[in-house]
């Protein structure tokens, strides 16, 4: 009896044991806990910390923004946040915190950074957000290798100065919920990237907001038909992108969009496009510098959740203000006329 009581004994042992390892080992992923280290009761990972200290020494930091990316733990450094449980890099938050404006452009300059985007970015295997935004990197083209980093849910590179054509290996990002590319640049001026095919797009399928500031597309016949083509979207904005809206959307895919920005593109026959009719979740419509005319009556009726209408620089007529009294929901309304009057 004595034998076996002593058995049983063990065997809780062991499996109390067993239980408590799992416990503890449970809390870093099998493939990186030899690389884990902790150091003030943060862990981190040595390869992606090497690799985020590669990334800082191909850029130019006059600022010196990055002051804190120095010592072991790069879960504390400035820009970067890591996952709690299993210490991978998760977050790169690198935008220019300066507004920028026509009066403080030397300031705002002074704190962009440039230089070179570092290919070891790939080691970050666990990146979901990465935010270059407002920085100026001089005209470079925006990397391909950023296809690669197969987990990101937000890529911002907006208003930082890339140039050239936008990769189409970005359509391996099939993740990405938000895509933000194009801009002004730290002088004021337009970015010029382009695309002549947009048929990458397609591949993200999760994508809920799709922001492109003055990207010229359009080499497409249309460049809203392969938007189109993704029914996650709830924010639109294409401005200065130069649309050639003909012929019209026949179908109308992005019906759960609640934020369409238009403004300053080419409505080849001067008319409010009629697939906007379908759109009847929008809360924010901007319209603007889009030398639209004629008649309007009813467009905006089934828009019951319309907030924010922007029609400035169009030419509409008296009865075009009259049509819209009647939409309730409104709080701002944008009719300016070159600058002469605005109703709000």
């Amino acid at each position: 009896m004595e034998h076996h009581l002593l058995g049983t004994s063990s065997s809780l042992l062991l499996v109390m044991f067993l239980l408590n390892s799992i416990l503890v080992t449970s809390h870093f992923p099998f493939g990186c806990s030899k690389q884990a280290y902790t150091h003030s009761n943060v862990s981190y990972i040595e390869s992606e910390r090497q690799a985020l200290f590669q990334f800082r020494d191909g850029l130019i930091d006059e600022s010196n923004r990055l002051s804190s990316w120095i010592g072991e733990d790069c879960c504390l450094w400035e820009g970067i946040d890591c996952h709690k449980i299993t210490s991978h890099v998760v977050k790169l938050d690198l935008q220019n915190t300066k507004p920028l404006n026509s009066n403080n452009v030397f300031t705002y300059c002074k704190n962009c950074l440039g230089g070179q985007l570092s290919p070891f970015l790939i080691n970050l295997t666990n990146l979901q957000d990465l935010d270059l935004s407002k920085n100026n990197f001089s005209g470079i083209q925006v990397p391909t290798f950023l296809g690669l980093l197969k987990n990101l849910r937000y890529l911002n590179l907006a208003n930082a100065v890339f140039d050239g054509k936008i990769p189409h290996h970005l359509g391996n990002l099939s993740c990405l919920r938000h895509l933000e590319l194009g801009g002004v640049t730290p002088s004021l001026t337009w970015n010029r990237l382009t695309k002549k095919d947009l048929r990458w797009i397609v591949g993200l399928s999760f994508l809920g907001s799709l922001v492109l500031f003055g990207v010229n597309p359009s080499a497409v016949e249309d460049g809203l038909q392969t938007i189109n083509m993704l029914p996650s979207l709830t924010r639109l904005e294409l401005d200065s992108c130069e649309l050639f809206i003909n012929p019209h959307l026949s179908q109308v895919n992005f019906t759960s969009l609640s934020s369409l920005e238009l403004g300053e593109n080419d409505f080849n026959d001067h008319m409010v496009p009629p697939w906007l009719h379908n759109l009847t979740s929008l809360y924010d419509l901007g319209l603007s510098s889009n030398h639209l005319s004629g008649p309007i009556h009813g467009l905006f009726e089934q828009m019951t959740s319309l907030v924010d209408l922007d029609l400035g620089e169009n030419c509409f007529d008296v009865s075009t203000l009259k049509s819209l009294c009647n939409v309730s929901s409104l709080n701002y309304l944008d009719l300016t006329c070159k600058g002469q009057y605005r109703v709000k």
